[in-house]
């Protein structure tokens, strides 16, 4: 969501924080490369528009919609409670998460799940969920390494490992 408080969220590591509300005009810059897509004449989006007899999408309608539409950020708000400029559709409300027991009851493990657990020692898994950093991969692949190779078990990469590129 733009903010005059901060630069987008991409480019806080880099440690570009502008005053007097510039960091507003760089979301919307940013933004604005991202909604090109979408806004082109041959896109899907326009394409599908057009089979619906709706108008073209604009930029603006675009800039328009984010602004109202509901956004419910799920972190816990003593952890951060948003910006002071984000539009009142913005709504920090906590974390989701089902309670362990809900989370066994509602689990169904695949076939092919079934057989990888049952064809050997217990897999370690190692998941990395949304981490994104300059050095994630080789860290990752070297941490993931180590702990299949001292454990003597066979490692479970996650969808977002490295361990097939060492």
């Amino acid at each position: 969501m733009p903010t005059a408080e901060a630069p987008p969220v991409f480019m806080m590591s880099s440690g570009i924080n502008l005053p007097c509300g510039c960091n507003r005009l760089l979301h919307r810059l940013a933004l604005g490369k991202l909604f090109v897509a979408h806004l082109d004449a041959g896109s899907e989006i326009q394409r599908r528009r057009h089979e619906a007899q709706l108008a073209p999408l604009t930029k603006e309608a675009l800039e328009s919609f984010m602004l109202e539409q509901p956004s419910v950020c799920a972190w816990s708000p003593s952890v951060f409670s948003g910006y002071t400029d984000w539009p009142a559709s913005t709504r920090t409300v906590g974390y989701w998460a089902l309670a362990p027991d809900e989370q066994l009851r509602t689990f169904a493990p695949s076939e092919a799940l079934r057989a990888f657990l049952s064809a050997g020692e217990p897999p370690i898994y190692i998941g990395w969920g949304s981490m994104a950093r300059k050095h994630t991969p080789p860290l990752a692949a070297r941490d993931e390494l180590f702990v299949a190779r001292t454990s003597k078990s066979r490692p479970q990469p996650s969808t977002k490992s490295f361990f097939g590129l060492c």
